[in-house]
């Protein structure tokens, strides 16, 4: 063991101590104990001879306190690894590393970067994304050789200016903080290439230093408090050629630019290259260009949001040949109908036009889709027309969501090739992760997904005007996360099959159906037993109504009975006449002396 050199222990389940002669053989030049997390370190050595190590690993191991001094001694170190612990600041002798190339400490709760950082002359990787940090010191402008600097996720307010001095950075990222500005300087990082502010307090016009970063591909600016209109050297090119432009959640006004281009790229035929294109959540206005067509390498689009945006979609949109994965459209104020042409998208996975005035019925053509579709949403519109069956072949369909539109027609009886709602967690790998923010309706509320898994599944045909039984058949997308059918004309029992499948499916998937009944809605009424209870509620009714007009008739009878008897018989007559009127009168009819009657005193 006195001349081993690599020893690599990662992801095992190591436990235990760990043994004190391992910090003391020095020939060694590569440790990693990384992700055992049942191993006793809960801190390094006060001292040690590993002087060789030029890797050194100590990931997840919940390593807490300070880091001993000693490893400022590792002259010969290009690699440290101390990310996922809770290591509250770095010893000032980390300054010694001067062959250090890379620096892990992501989530490691590190509330200080030292002063001597400035030693480090050899690191091309910093990370310290998501820990305590409140201020960068200064120092760390003298690390020329810097490439990228991860900073992600900390409690900064400010960026020392002298970062701008880092002529060789080409990745800095600093989202998830607290800036309100960002110093000008940062346009002199000549070899930048990527620049995340998103998800700060920005605030004021859109950074004017952007257009002299000339290696800029990737700009995020998105989630901050960022206003007025988008400079044009944004998307004519000038200076710098983007493949990624992120400014949603701003308050950005103005309008989508045309992007038309002669034989010769003209203002806009950067945009060419262009890849991702989010505009999203802003103030914008007007229509969509036609000749947004033209940006054939488009893999995400997302211009949702925008509630002043309106007009069609252009029938340009979907060129053959698109490599559009994601088309994001919803809640917005588009209207007309949706184009065919959408059909020519045939590598796109997310089609998200919910929340506008389309009119029309679904086109046909997006059955082209079937190989890759695995989100269609288009619910909040006015579409209308039978139930499109078609949707039963797009394979890889997850999130189908045509809610709140006038749909008419049955549910379809085959669902066999809905391959997408049949997956399981056990299926899940990382060829079915497509990542992308998405927000669905779920029982009338959103529910945000920052990814698609193939376990990610959900059916919304709530708020139609569908009819019929529910297919049985529903059962065989065993996979299925959430379903909704509120809202609609549905009748019968619901299958028994679907009750088991999720605790999702509880009364409110099948609320306001009148026709339908059945677990997890009231029981069903049994055919004899309604025809029973129906029998003796006619009949009680039919007594109701009988009863009174029985009483009124035998009233009637009665006292034409009883008339009759007193004016044939005249004992009885004058009897009746008599009493009240006197033998005056009685007399007047008679002419004689009634005889035996009863005669009133005097």
């Amino acid at each position: 063991m006195e001349k081993l050199e690599i020893l690599d222990l990662s992801f095992n389940d190591v436990r235990g101590d760990v043994p004190a002669c391992l910090w003391n053989m020095s020939q060694l030049r590569s440790l990693d104990l990384s992700n055992n997390l049942n191993l006793r370190l809960e801190g390094l050595p006060a001292s040690a001879y590993v002087t060789l190590l030029q890797n050194l690993a100590l990931s997840n191991l919940q390593l807490s306190g300070s880091l001993p001094a000693w490893l400022g001694t590792l002259h010969q170190l290009e690699e440290l690894e101390l990310s996922f612990n809770k290591i509250a600041e770095l010893p000032s002798s980390v300054g010694n590393l001067s062959n250090l190339r890379t620096l892990n400490l992501t989530q490691s709760k590190l509330t200080e970067i030292p002063a001597s950082i400035d030693g480090l002359l050899s690191i091309v990787k910093m990370d310290f994304s998501e820990n305590l940090l409140t201020s960068v010191p200064t120092s760390l402008s003298k690390a020329v050789r810097l490439e990228i600097l991860n900073l992600n996720s900390n409690n900064l307010s400010a960026i020392p200016p002298s970062l701008g001095n880092l002529q060789s950075l080409r990745k800095l990222l600093f989202a998830y903080n607290l800036f309100t500005d960002l110093p000008s300087s940062l346009g002199a990082l000549g070899s930048l290439d990527k620049l995340d502010a998103s998800d700060n307090k920005l605030v004021g016009s859109f950074p004017a230093f952007v257009q002299n970063m000339t290696s800029l591909q990737t700009l995020n600016l998105a989630g901050n408090y960022l206003s007025g209109d988008i400079p044009t050297f944004v998307y004519s090119g000038s200076g710098f050629r983007l493949y990624s432009l992120n400014v949603s959640r701003n308050s950005f006004t103005g309008s989508v630019p045309d992007f038309s281009w002669g034989p010769v790229p003209g203002f806009f035929g950067f945009m060419k290259l262009l890849e991702v294109f989010d505009l999203s959540n802003n103030l914008l206005s007007g229509t969509l260009p036609s000749s947004l067509g033209n940006c054939t390498k488009l893999q995400r689009m997302r211009l949702g949001y925008n509630p002043f945006m309106t007009g069609p979609i252009p029938a340009t949109i979907c060129s053959p040949g698109a490599s559009l994965l994601t088309l994001s459209l919803a809640y917005s104020n588009f209207v007309g109908e949706i184009p065919s042409s959408l059909g020519n998208c045939t590598r796109l996975k997310v089609l998200d036009l919910g929340g506008n005035q389309f009119s029309g019925k679904l086109p046909l053509s997006l059955q082209d889709l079937s190989i890759r579709l695995r989100v269609l949403i288009v619910a909040g519109n006015r579409l209308e027309g039978l139930f499109p069956e078609w949707i039963v072949n797009l394979r890889c369909l997850q999130v189908v969501d045509l809610s709140k539109n006038s749909f008419v027609g049955e549910l379809p009886r085959d669902y066999s090739q809905l391959e997408g709602f049949r997956s399981s967690a056990s299926m899940a790998s990382k060829d079915t992760l497509y990542f992308d923010d998405l927000k669905i309706n779920f029982k009338g509320g959103p529910l945000d997904l920052q990814y698609l898994l193939s376990t990610r599944t959900s059916f919304d045909v709530s708020s139609n005007l569908l009819s019929g039984n529910l297919p049985e058949e529903l059962a065989e997308l065993y996979g299925l996360l959430y379903l909704t059918l509120f809202e609609n004309n549905f009748t019968g029992t619901i299958p028994v099959s679907l009750g088991p499948q999720t605790s999702s499916f509880d009364a409110s998937s099948y609320a306001y159906n009148n026709g339908l009944c059945g677990s997890p809605l009231p029981r069903c009424v049994n055919t004899d037993d309604a025809l029973l209870q129906s029998s003796q509620q006619n009949h009680s009714l039919a007594n109701k109504w009988i009863s009174f007009p029985a009483l009124l008739a035998g009233a009637v009878i009665g006292f034409l009975t009883m008339t009759a008897i007193i004016i044939l018989n005249r004992s009885l007559r004058v009897f009746f006449l008599q009493a009240p009127y006197g033998k005056a009168y009685i007399r007047q009819y008679t002419k004689r002396r009634p005889y035996g009657m009863y005669r009133p005193p005097k």
